[in-house]
């Protein structure tokens, strides 16, 4: 009974050409048919709201859809219709795969600077070499840190400690290169 006029942009067809017409004679694609056919087969067998998403192909290009499909009863209980509600989610989905790709990026330099700075730190063998029952507990906050243990050996004499430097993570660990 209704329709966004919105589709006249998306397909280029008129209203009228959707309005009370069965979804098998509607000028879409096949697959977008089926798609519709399929959500509609499961409301009326649930006869609860669902939720899915879909790629449209409109005249600008794909758009991804997010689609609610809403079942409507008359008073006795019995399905009347369903109301489809589609809503473009095209632009958030992009600005979420660009996020995801930025904190890829971001956690993999860390995790390289995680490397670099272990390069630098003794390990519990190196600590072991001195004092052959010890052991060392090391886990940073973040995957770097401004806390690091230090080991120096110089003759006879051997130094150890503890080190901390302010901030945590990223901020800390630059530090600790200063301090290293």
């Amino acid at each position: 009974t209704y329709i966004n006029p919105i589709i006249e942009k998306y397909t280029g067809l008129k209203i009228e050409e959707f309005l009370n017409k069965p979804i098998n004679n509607m000028k879409i694609q096949e697959s977008d048919v089926n798609f519709f056919k399929s959500v509609l087969d499961e409301v009326t067998k649930t006869l609860v709201k669902t939720k899915s998403e879909m790629v449209f192909p409109t005249q600008e290009g794909n758009k991804i859809m997010d689609v609610s499909a809403i079942p409507e009863f008359y008073e006795n209980g019995d399905i009347e219709s369903v109301l489809f509600v589609c809503h473009d989610i095209t632009e958030s989905r992009k600005r979420e795969e660009l996020i995801v790709k930025k904190n890829k990026s971001i956690k993999d330099s860390i995790n390289y600077a995680y490397y670099i700075q272990s390069s630098l730190m003794p390990t519990e063998r190196d600590l072991q070499t001195c004092w052959p029952n010890s052991f060392m507990f090391y886990k940073p906050k973040d995957i770097v840190s401004g806390d690091y243990p230090l080991l120096y050996q110089h003759d006879d004499n051997i130094y150890i400690g503890a080190m901390d430097c302010t901030g945590h993570g990223v901020p800390g660990a630059l530090l600790s290169f200063v301090g290293y």
